[in-house]
């Protein structure tokens, strides 16, 4: 596995490279975007690299959802690769191309934390969310980056974000083989994010910056809230993620929740959102 681990993590940093060196400073690659809320303006941006860069990444993301499943120290060698890819060098040219490996790197770190929680693998979650990286506000870990929750590929859009992330969870090969549907594959990734969401405000406090999180506007799903409200260590990953105290970091979980729902309210987009009574109603008995 080690070995097979190392030849997809070269196959996807050469297909990345190869695609950013084409189009870092390519003619045709286009300068403006008309922004509308949807997808559909950056296909010309992010349809491109994905085409040239799914194959590799699904075969990528399907071997390491294995590790994931059986908790296999492997994974860390797909993480390692994920954040090597993330933090790879920005060559000169076009924003939205030079920045690519960071925005296919985060698509293989959220389909991988994804998966961990459809499979309840919070250990392997945490393995995918701890390594830690030096961004604009100190050493953190790398998924409450600002470079991260915010691709410049995608014109540093959170939402934009949480969208490509969803429709790739759509159409992922890999749900077939686990027996998920299209709809329980984007609800899981809101669900990861919606946890990475709740931990972040715990940086927040502490006077790191705010952050937005798509989850929100998909999440979280009622399973995952009765899994957190029936499993008391489901959150221990995410409590150490951000050096608290198991208890402590229950018993903010609701404020916190609230909080980033009170942000993602503040986009215009959203400024209906509320989730069912049922949904909230767990959220405070998390924190009970």
């Amino acid at each position: 596995m080690e070995r097979r681990s190392r030849q997809l993590a070269r196959r996807l940093h050469d297909v990345v490279d190869v695609w950013v060196d084409a189009n870092r400073n390519s003619t045709t690659f286009p300068t403006q975007v008309r922004e509308d809320g949807t997808l559909g303006p950056w296909q010309p941006v992010y349809g491109p690299l994905m085409e040239a860069t799914s194959a590799s990444l699904n075969a990528f993301v399907a071997a390491a959802t294995a590790a994931v499943e059986y908790e296999s120290s492997t994974l860390t060698l797909f993480v390692d690769a994920l954040v090597r890819l993330f933090d790879s060098p920005v060559r000169d040219g076009y924003t939205w191309a030079t920045e690519a490996p960071k925005l296919v790197a985060r698509l293989g770190a959220e389909t991988l934390m994804a998966r961990a929680v459809f499979l309840r693998r919070w250990q392997s979650f945490a393995t995918i969310a701890t390594p830690k990286l030096r961004g604009s506000e100190g050493i953190q870990p790398w998924v409450f980056l600002s470079s991260f929750v915010y691709p410049k590929t995608l014109g540093g859009d959170s939402l934009l974000a949480g969208l490509l992330i969803s429709s790739q969870m759509r159409v992922d090969p890999l749900n077939d083989e686990l027996q998920i549907s299209p709809d329980e594959a984007v609800a899981s990734a809101a669900d990861a994010n919606v946890l990475v969401a709740v931990a972040q405000a715990a940086e927040v406090e502490k006077g790191k910056r705010t952050l937005f999180f798509w989850g929100h506007t998909a999440g979280p799903s009622k399973y995952l809230m009765q899994t957190l409200v029936r499993d008391r260590a489901a959150l221990s990953p995410f409590a150490s993620l951000v050096d608290e105290d198991l208890d402590a970091f229950r018993k903010a979980f609701a404020t916190r929740f609230n909080a980033q729902l009170v942000l993602v309210r503040r986009v215009q987009r959203f400024i209906f959102l509320s989730p069912p009574d049922d949904i909230m109603e767990l959220v405070n008995q998390v924190s009970r």
